[in-house]
C-alpha cells in the first residue's frame, strides 16, 4: 500500500530533516573542538609544570648532587647492565635486588645513621621527590620521575620517582635504578613546542625534557606521565549539555521553520487546494462552472500558480462550453451519417437470393460510419443473374457518394442487355464524366446463366475470387482490366467459365485480404485459402462467418482501415443428395438444417412438415434396420412446386407401410415398432410408397408445395 504525504509533511519533514542534519554537524563540530582545546590544555598544564621543574632543578646544589647521583648510579648500572634481564616474583622481592645492588643509596635492615654522601644525596632526593609530587599535583598528571635512558639496550634508567622516597618503597612508584625497556613504538610525536616532546610508556601518555649542567651537557630526562580522564570526563559533562541545547535548538528552529512556513507556504497552498477541489467537484456533478479565485495575494511561484489557476480555468470553462457546442454538433452529425449508412445499407439488395438455381450470402463491414464498398446481385431476365462486387477509391462520405452512383450506373446498364464488355465500357466512361475528385472503382461484374451454367465476367481491377468445387480451392487466374472511371474509353475483355453444380464463386474486397494486425502483417491470400479449405463444404454464411471469425482474431484491437465485404453464391443442383455410411442419429439434425437451408425459398410450413418426416423416417431407418455395413442415401429433387425424396437404405428388410393406423391405439401396449412413427409421415405428405430392390429398403415420397 502506498502511502501519500500532504505538500505540508513533505515540507515539514524536510525542514526537520535540514535541521537535524546541520544542529548534527555542528554537534560533532563543536564536540571535536572540545575535545581537541581539552587535550591541548591538559598538555599545557602538564607542560607548565615541566617548565617549573626546569627552573627549579637549575639549582647548583640540587643539580651537583643529581650529578653525583647519576654517576653513582651509573657506575653500578655499567658493572652489571649486561645482566639486567631478572624478573621478580613480588615487589618485597625487587625492593630487595636494588638494596643490594645500590648500598649507597637504600637503607640497610639494621643499619643506624647514614654517611654525608647518603645523608646528601637522600636530601637532595626528597626535594626532588617533593618537587616532582608537586608537579604531578599541579598537572593532574599520574607520577614524575627523572631518568637516564641507555641507548644501547634501550632502557629507561629511574634516579628520581615522585612517588618514592629513598630506601622506602610504597608499591606506588620506580625503584631507584630500576629500568624500564624501551620500544619502538614509544615515541608517538613531537610537538610544536621542542622543548617537550611526547612518549607513551606503560599505557600512559609522558612529557619529558631533558636537563643540562653548566658545560650544556645533559644530565637526565624529566617525565610527567598523565592521563586524559579528566579530558573524558569534561566532554562527557559537556556532550551531556550541548545533547540537551541539541534537543532545545532542534524544537525551537523546527517550530519557527512550521510557523514561517504556515505564513509563507501552507495557508497559500491551502487556499489553492480548496478552490481547486471545489472547480472540479463542479466539473464531476456536472455544475454551471464559475471561476473561483484563491486570492493568494503573494508574489512568489505560489502566487503565480494561482493566477495560472485563475487563467486556466477561464480556459477551461471556454474549452467547455466549445466541447458542449461540438458534442451538439458532432451528435447531429452522427445522427446523418447514421442515416447515410443506413440509407447505403439499404440500397444493398434487400435479401438473399435463393431459389431453385443459385444460393447467394453476403456480408459488408464499413471501416467508417459510411463505405465506399458494395455488393449488387440481381436477376436481367429469367435465365440471367447479375453478380457486382466492387471496392470504390478513398473513405467516408465522397467515397458513399460515389458508391451510390456506381451501383445504381451499374445496375441500369446492365438491365440494358448489352453484351457484358460493352455495358462495362459504358460505365467506365460515365464514370469518368464530372469526376473532378479522381475517384475510381475496383469491380467484379458477372453475368450468370442458370440454363447453361457459363458465368461471363469482367474483372475491373478487383480480388481475383476463388472458386469452390468438388475438385477443391481454386483462385481463378482472370485477367486484369483496368478500374472503373479510371482511363476513358477503354475497351473491357469479358471472360467465361462452366459451372458445376454445388460450385461457389468466393469474391471480396482488399479490405480483407489487406487487413494489418499488431505486428504490421497482412490477413493474406494464404489465410483466405486456409479457411475456405476448412470450411468450403458448410453453408455459405457459415463459410463467411468463419472468415469474419478468423480476420478479427488475426486483427485483434487494430482499427480497420478499409472496408471488407465478401460475397458467397452457389450454384444449385437439380438434386440434394446424401450418403452416409454407418450414421449415426445426429445425423438427422445435419440432413435437416441442410434441406431447410437449400431450399428456404419454399414455404416454411411445408419445410417444418417434410423436417417431420424426415425425424422419424431417419430414426426409424437407424435405430432398426442399421447392420455391420450400413449405408443411407437420400436423393430429394425439387420440380414444378412438387418434393420428389427417395430414401435407401441396405439394412434389413423393414416396410413400414404394412403397419396399421395407431391413432386410437397410442399408447397400446401391442404398438408395433414404427408404428406411431408412420403414422406420423402419412399425414406430412401427400403419397408414400415402399419397395425392396435389390437388397435395399427404397421409400419414396411426395409432397406438393403449391
Amino acid at each position: 500500500m502506498r502511502h501519500r504525504f500532504s505538500i505540508k509533511s513533505k515540507i515539514i519533514l524536510l525542514g526537520a530533516g535540514i535541521t537535524l542534519i546541520l544542529l548534527t554537524i555542528a554537534f560533532l563540530v563543536s564536540f571535536f573542538v572540545y575535545k581537541k582545546s581539552a587535550q591541548k590544555s591538559l598538555i599545557k598544564l602538564v607542560d607548565s609544570s615541566l617548565m617549573e621543574l626546569n627552573v627549579t632543578l637549575k639549582d647548583e646544589e640540587i643539580m651537583t648532587n643529581l650529578i653525583e647521583l647519576k654517576d653513582e648510579l651509573l657506575s653500578i648500572y655499567n658493572e652489571n647492565k649486561a645482566n639486567y634481564n631478572k624478573s621478580f616474583d613480588n615487589p618485597d622481592d625487587e625492593l630487595e635486588y636494588y638494596r643490594n645492588m645500590y648500598t649507597n643509596f637504600y637503607d640497610m635492615p639494621g643499619m643506624i645513621g647514614m654517611s654525608q654522601v647518603k645523608l646528601r644525596l637522600r636530601n637532595t632526593y626528597q626535594t626532588v621527590s617533593n618537587e616532582l609530587s608537586s608537579a604531578v599535583i599541579s598537572s593532574n598528571g599520574v607520577s614524575a620521575y627523572i631518568a637516564l635512558i641507555d641507548t644501547e639496550y634501550n632502557r629507561l634508567i629511574y634516579l628520581v620517582d615522585s612517588m618514592y622516597d629513598l630506601g622506602v618503597y610504597n608499591g606506588n612508584g620506580h625503584l631507584f635504578g630500576s629500568y624500564y625497556n624501551l620500544n619502538q613504538d614509544d615515541i608517538i610525536k613531537t610537538y610544536k613546542n621542542e622543548d617537550f616532546k611526547t612518549y607513551h610508556l606503560n599505557g600512559c601518555k609522558t612529557r619529558f625534557f631533558s636537563i643540562y649542567d653548566s658545560d650544556n651537557k645533559e644530565v637526565a630526562k624529566v617525565f610527567i606521565e598523565y592521563n586524559e580522564n579528566s579530558v573524558e570526563t569534561s566532554v562527557s559533562s559537556f556532550v551531556l549539555i550541548e545533547s540537551l541545547v541539541f534537543v532545545a535548538s532542534f524544537v525551537v528552529l523546527l517550530l519557527v521553520y512550521i510557523l514561517f512556513a504556515h505564513f509563507l507556504v501552507f495557508k497559500n497552498v491551502q487556499k489553492l487546494t480548496k478552490s481547486t477541489n471545489e472547480f472540479t467537484q463542479d466539473i464531476k456533478n456536472s455544475n454551471e462552472l464559475k471561476v473561483i479565485d484563491p486570492c493568494v495575494k503573494s508574489n512568489d511561484e505560489i502566487g503565480q500558480l494561482s493566477s495560472s489557476f485563475v487563467t486556466l480555468e477561464n480556459a477551461i470553462v471556454e474549452y467547455l462550453s466549445r466541447i458542449e457546442e461540438d458534442a451538439k454538433e458532432k451528435e447531429k452529425m452522427n445522427a446523418e451519417l447514421e442515416i447515410a449508412s443506413k440509407i447505403q445499407l439499404e440500397a444493398l439488395p434487400d435479401k438473399e437470393i435463393n431459389d431453385d438455381n443459385v444460393l447467394i450470402a453476403s456480408s459488408i463491414k464499413p471501416a467508417k460510419e459510411v463505405g465506399g464498398d458494395f455488393y449488387d446481385y440481381f436477376y436481367i431476365d429469367k435465365d440471367h443473374l447479375a453478380i457486382v462486387i466492387s471496392d470504390v477509391s478513398g473513405k467516408g462520405i465522397p467515397a458513399s457518394l460515389f458508391m451510390m452512383k456506381s451501383k445504381e450506373l451499374i445496375k441500369s446498364t446492365l438491365l440494358r442487355k448489352l453484351k457484358l464488355n460493352s455495358a462495362c465500357d459504358a460505365i467506365n466512361n460515365e464514370l469518368i464524366k464530372n469526376n473532378d475528385a479522381g475517384l475510381f472503382i475496383t469491380s467484379f461484374v458477372g453475368i450468370l446463366n442458370v440454363k447453361t451454367k457459363e458465368l461471363e465476367f469482367v474483372n475491373a481491377g478487383h480480388e481475383k475470387p476463388y472458386l469452390i468445387s468438388k475438385d477443391g480451392i481454386k483462385k481463378l487466374d482472370t485477367k486484369s482490366n483496368f478500374v472503373f472511371g479510371g482511363l476513358e474509353n477503354f475497351k473491357y475483355e469479358s471472360e467465361k467459365i462452366k459451372l458445376n453444380e454445388n460450385d461457389k464463386l468466393f469474391l471480396y474486397t482488399d479490405g480483407l485480404n489487406e487487413a494489418i494486425n499488431k505486428n504490421k502483417e497482412e490477413f493474406s491470400y494464404v489465410r483466405i485459402s486456409q479457411i475456405l479449405e476448412k470450411y468450403g463444404n458448410t453453408q455459405l454464411d457459415n463459410i463467411i462467418k468463419e472468415m469474419s471469425l478468423g480476420l478479427k482474431e488475426f486483427v485483434g484491437d487494430e482499427p480497420t482501415f478499409d472496408d471488407v465485404t465478401m460475397l458467397l453464391f452457389e450454384l444449385k443442383s437439380e438434386n440434394l443428395i446424401f450418403e452416409f455410411d454407418n450414421p449415426s442419429i445426429s445425423i438427422i439434425d445435419e440432413v435437416i438444417d441442410k434441406f431447410n437451408d437449400y431450399y428456404s425459398f419454399v414455404s416454411k410450413s411445408e419445410l417444418a412438415k417434410l423436417g417431420i418426416a424426415f425425424d422419424e423416417i431417419l430414426n426409424n431407418c437407424i435405430s432398426y434396420e442399421k447392420n455391420d455395413k450400413f449405408k443411407l442415401l437420400i436423393n430429394i429433387e425439387y420440380k414444378n412446386n412438387e418434393f420428389n425424396i427417395e430414401i435407401k437404405s441396405n439394412g434389413k428388410e423393414f416396410n413400414p407401410l404394412e403397419l396399421k393406423d395407431n391413432y386410437i391405439k397410442e399408447f397400446s401396449e401391442d404398438l408395433k415398432e414404427g408404428g406411431m412413427g408412420i403414422t406420423i409421415v402419412k399425414k406430412m405428405v401427400d403419397k408414400i410408397d415402399y419397395e425392396r430392390i435389390d437388397g435395399f429398403n427404397v421409400l419414396k415420397l411426395k409432397k406438393s408445395t403449391k
